[in-house]
């Protein structure tokens, strides 16, 4: 993957650090919940590969993003600029995410201390990803991608620096002649996902990717949400499991086979402590 120039930090020791620091406060209070990521494409500042395959053999999309240059910033409890960069894997056929691998994202605040350093990957749920390769004289790649991940970090403005962990919703679309990223996006949002939301983005997921038998699945997600909405906990935890029941059923039939819908659901159920 060709890479961004990286600004050089040359790390500062002892209370500089701290006071250069974005927040100054106990290992125990730091954590990304509420960090926000944003990136728009302007010209170079970024880079995005589509490998688009036929079914079975799986498609990737890579991708890096870098605000050094401009077209976006962290904001939140470490505001600064960032850099990400990392592969995504998925059926070719359907669209489910089966990896998103981030080997490196960073903030730095902006005197150009280094503030946070991780790495992302895809946990048991559901994500989907989509891009297209055209060659010829005008080759322009054009994708799309969705998941929530899950992230460990470490925040280096506590003595000692915090390790932090837990989960982040990105989405990424991209235009790109293999050069230029002009008006592509990617957005992030770090902190754990209410019930609610987790079942507004499987509903997407299963509205969009047309997931069946028919509209049954979707309906049966619309209700849970309606049931967690009107604080009916152990209703939306009945009707969880018969999702559950109905999509192990069809499983290999009109759904594919390990489609994580599953521990989508199993994750919702353990948000709202069924």
């Amino acid at each position: 993957m060709r890479k961004i120039y990286r600004a050089v930090v040359i790390p500062v020791v002892g209370a500089a650090l701290l006071l250069g620091s974005a927040i100054v406060g106990s290992a125990a209070t730091a954590t990304l919940t509420g960090e926000t990521f944003t990136w728009v494409g302007v010209q170079f500042n970024g880079f995005f590969s589509c490998q688009q395959r036929t079914p079975p053999s799986p498609s990737n999309i890579f991708y890096e993003v870098s605000t050094f240059p401009g077209g976006g910033a962290a904001t939140g409890p470490y505001p600064g600029n960032f850099i990400e960069d990392g592969n995504i894997t998925f059926d070719s056929g359907t669209g489910v995410i089966t990896a998103w691998e981030v080997e490196d994202f960073r903030v730095d605040d902006s005197s150009g201390n280094l503030t946070v350093t991780g790495t992302k990957h895809l946990p048991p749920g559901v994500g989907t990803a989509s891009c297209t390769s055209l060659s010829g004289t005008n080759s322009i790649s054009t994708g799309q991608a969705s998941a929530v991940l899950a992230y460990d970090a470490t925040i280096n403005t506590t003595s000692p620096p915090t390790q932090d962990s837990g989960t982040s919703t990105v989405t990424l679309d991209f235009s790109t002649d293999g050069d230029s990223v002009t008006g592509s996006h990617f957005s992030e949002t770090f902190g754990v996902l209410t019930s609610e939301q987790q079942l507004q983005a499987l509903i997407a997921i299963v509205q969009g990717q047309q997931l069946g038998p028919g509209k049954s699945l979707a309906t049966k997600l619309m209700e849970i949400l309606a049931s967690v909405q009107a604080g009916k906990t152990n209703t939306a935890c009945n009707q969880l499991h018969a999702f559950e029941h109905e999509v192990a059923a069809q499983s290999g039939k009109s759904l594919p086979a390990d489609d994580g819908l599953i521990a989508a659901a199993m994750q919702i159920e353990g948000a709202l402590g069924c």
